[in-house]
C-alpha cells in the first residue's frame, strides 16, 4: 500500500506546471538556454557526465523536497492538536 502522502507528492509534481507562479517562467527559460549554450560547448563524453551529474543533483532535490513536503504536514497536524487548535484540519 502507498503512503497518502507519497500519492500527494507525485500528484503535485505531475501537475507542477499547472501550480507555479508566472515569475517561474522567466527562471526556467533561462536555465533552458544556458543549458543549451553549455551543452552546445560540451563533448559527448563531457555530456554523459553532466546528465550523470542532473540526474543525481535532481535525485537530491527530490528527497529534499519529499521532505520539506512531509515536514509540512507533519507541522500542521502538531498545530491542530494544541489546546485550542491553532490549526483545524
Amino acid at each position: 500500500m502507498t503512503d497518502p502522502l507519497d500519492i500527494l507528492f507525485e500528484n503535485l509534481l505531475e501537475h507542477l506546471d499547472e501550480n507555479l507562479p508566472g515569475t517561474c517562467w522567466p527562471l526556467y527559460q533561462r536555465e533552458s538556454r544556458l543549458e543549451n549554450a553549455l551543452l552546445a560547448s560540451l563533448t559527448p563524453e563531457q555530456i554523459e557526465l553532466l546528465e550523470s551529474y542532473q540526474a543525481a543533483a535532481w535525485r537530491c532535490t527530490e528527497q529534499e523536497e519529499r521532505f520539506l513536503f512531509r515536514s509540512g504536514f507533519r507541522l500542521a497536524r502538531e498545530l491542530s492538536l494544541l489546546p485550542g487548535g491553532l490549526l483545524r484540519l
